[in-house]
């Protein structure tokens, strides 16, 4: 028996109906990132395009450096992470000709020949990319066209970062993100 005169039972009741809401929706959403994803590499497949490393690479590109990914990224709707994640299953499931899904990028079964070996603690070992890159696509093998778009997203990913952050930011560091910025956007589209 409470030693209150009044109860807490109606928003313990709004809490758990807002969990119960916040965990359908959840469940909808991944079905719709599963459905899209598969989609999109059944997409691949049905196109003719042979599942080979230069493939793979360019699924995962487009998958994780698309404008609306970009965008939502650079919005802060999404971490770059994410998509990053979405694109190393993707790049998996397209060679191995089987469905994609959120776990599968950890699948040691359905790995890539080409990967690089997986260090002690199952961690890929660090790349040679600058400081804050470590999140960019495999490059190696993309067409201008490719690498283009993903500057252009980078620098509209750094501008996000930049304005969310601009009460921290010193005036040098504000200036070299803003040169880029306007650099980037003289390039061709």
């Amino acid at each position: 028996m409470s030693q209150f005169a009044i109860s807490f039972e109606s928003h313990a009741t709004a809490i758990v109906r807002a969990r119960i809401t916040a965990d359908k929706a959840e469940s909808k959403f991944t079905d719709v990132v599963n459905a899209a994803i598969n989609a999109f590499i059944d997409s691949i497949r049905a196109a003719g395009i042979k599942a080979d490393e230069k493939s793979c690479k360019a699924l995962a590109v487009e998958l994780s450096g698309c404008q609306v990914v970009v965008d939502a990224v650079a919005s802060g709707l999404f971490e770059a992470k994410t998509f990053t994640e979405y694109a190393r299953g993707a790049e998996r499931a397209f060679f191995h000709g089987v469905p994609w899904s959120a776990s599968l990028k950890n699948d040691p079964a359905k790995g890539l020949p080409w990967s690089k070996p997986r260090g002690p603690k199952g961690k890929a070992k660090p790349a040679a990319a600058p400081a804050g890159m470590q999140d960019a696509p495999d490059l190696g093998t993309a067409s201008t066209e490719d690498i283009r778009k993903f500057v252009q997203g980078y620098a509209k990913t750094l501008e996000a970062y930049l304005n969310k952050h601009v009460k921290n930011a010193d005036l040098q560091t504000r200036d070299v993100v803003t040169h880029f910025v306007n650099a980037v956007a003289k390039l061709p589209k």
